[in-house]
This record gives structure tokens, C-alpha cells and sequence, in this order.
């Protein structure tokens, strides 16, 4: 395990969120938003495919390796049911404020591992998570 001071936790965050938004892209999603914050937290993209929105939850680690049967911890462990209630409360609010009341919509984890050179190693989308 690697020791991190907050600045490269910052860095691997800000990582992580752009390597999801590339990901979801390449799977033919548009980005309508990053970082986007109201008095319940932030949500962290907003995008869309198809018809459907999709409020994403990026979850990002460093690894020197991956593999699933091996991992003591994931991204998706930091998924807990606190985070979870107000990531609903922000998606609510963000669909009020932009009259979106009457689309089909979801709220995803997007799984982020890297290296410590900041390589991405594995990147994993986990639908509909509420």
C-alpha cells in the first residue's frame, strides 16, 4: 500500500475523474458536466447516452497491479450508504434546477485504477449502483 499526502490524493482524484470522463466517451457517452456542486455535495459527471442520464460516482485508486480475486479493497468500498443518500439528494436537486423532472435517468459508480505513475491500469463502470 502507498502512503499519499492529500495533494497527490487530489492529483489521483483529478486523475481518476478524467480518465472516467475519456472512458465514458469512448463508450459513446457525451459529458453535459464535471464537478458539478450544489449544498448536497457534488456530483462528479454528469452525462448522457442515448436518451438516458447518467450521474456518475467516480471512485479512483493506485495499484501496482490489478486483479479482482487479489483486491483487499476496491474503489467501490467508498460507496457507502451515506455518500450514496446524498449523491441521490444532489442528483434531485440538480434534476429540479434544470427542469430535467421528466427524464430517464441513473446514478453510476465509475471504478478507477492506476499506478502509481498514474497509468491507468483498470477502469470499471458499475450501473444503476442506487
Amino acid at each position: 500500500m502507498f502512503k499519499i499526502n492529500p495533494s497527490d490524493k487530489q492529483k489521483i482524484g483529478l486523475k481518476g475523474e478524467e480518465v472516467a470522463a475519456n472512458y465514458l466517451k469512448s463508450q459513446g457517452f457525451t459529458i453535459i458536466g464535471q464537478n458539478v456542486w450544489n449544498k448536497w455535495g457534488e456530483i462528479d459527471l454528469v452525462a448522457k447516452q442515448g436518451s438516458k442520464w447518467h450521474f456518475v460516482e467516480v471512485k479512483t485508486v493506485t495499484r501496482e497491479t490489478f486483479s479482482r480475486e487479489t483486491e483487499v479493497f476496491s474503489p467501490e468500498d467508498q460507496l457507502h450508504p451515506g455518500k450514496l443518500r446524498r449523491l441521490a439528494r444532489s442528483v434531485e436537486i440538480y434534476l429540479l434546477k434544470n427542469n430535467l423532472d421528466e427524464i430517464d435517468w441513473q446514478i453510476d459508480g465509475l471504478l478507477v485504477y492506476l499506478k502509481p505513475n498514474r497509468e491507468t491500469l483498470h477502469v470499471e463502470l458499475v450501473e444503476d449502483i442506487i
